[in-house]
């Protein structure tokens, strides 16, 4: 694509997605300080790979789904979740997506209920800490302020997060990709040593792979 525009107007025509947070520098800026990626929720990951194409990770069953796309020329990541993977409630992940409305004029975003509450949930269950960068966002959010200087306490947002997810019926889901974080404060059925030994699975995995790949390029270059 020649630009970002071009990426979104394509992905409005093919795709049910959202971009889930970190938006508001778009599409002037790719991403946010210390947030790499472009994190998108869509239905079906067969679809997004369809409509596409890209540089796709392994889709290990336990692994991340990430893929990286070129906007002209510079690469650009994208970090897809999708309905089921257990990032979020299916039944929320879906809400998401059904609910979702146009942000200025160029791609799609979770209407401001679920993107308050979705980021509350990230910064508490896929963080191991919660930071004041979330805090300050969230105190801004729940309390429709532009005041800089508050911040939400972890205590507050876990409360108004539970009554949240009470209220609609979504439960706090283990993810299938097992580089997401999994805060255990709130999440007491993860089997940590579980997780431990699938990331080490992955890992091998992906060694060896890369390993494989670099004797077939230098048995072809020697042919």
């Amino acid at each position: 694509w020649n630009s970002i525009e071009d990426f979104f107007q394509y992905l409005n025509k093919h795709v049910c997605y959202v971009v889930l947070r970190n938006y508001e520098c778009l599409p002037e800026k790719y991403t946010l300080k210390d947030h790499e990626d472009i994190d998108l929720l869509v239905y079906s990951l067969e679809e997004l790979k369809l409509f596409v194409g890209g540089k796709w990770n392994s889709l290990l069953k336990y692994n991340g789904t990430k893929v990286i796309i070129k906007i002209n020329n510079e690469e650009v990541k994208l970090d897809v979740r999708y309905v089921g993977d257990g990032y979020y409630d299916s039944d929320w992940e879906r809400n998401i997506l059904s609910t979702r409305i146009i942000e200025k004029d160029l791609f799609y975003r979770p209407n401001d209920l679920n993107y308050r509450y979705s980021l509350a949930y990230h910064a508490l269950i896929h963080k191991q800490r919660y930071s004041d960068e979330y805090a300050f966002r969230l105190y801004k959010m729940f309390n429709h302020s532009s005041d800089c200087n508050n911040r939400l306490s972890e205590t507050n947002t876990f409360e108004l997060l539970n009554k949240f997810l009470e209220e609609k019926n979504y439960r706090i889901t283990e993810p299938r990709d097992v580089y997401v974080g999994l805060n255990t404060k709130y999440y007491v059925n993860s089997n940590c040593f579980r997780r431990i030994f699938l990331q080490r699975i992955n890992r091998a995995t992906y060694i060896l792979t890369r390993i494989c790949h670099k004797l077939l390029e230098v048995i072809w270059a020697k042919r």
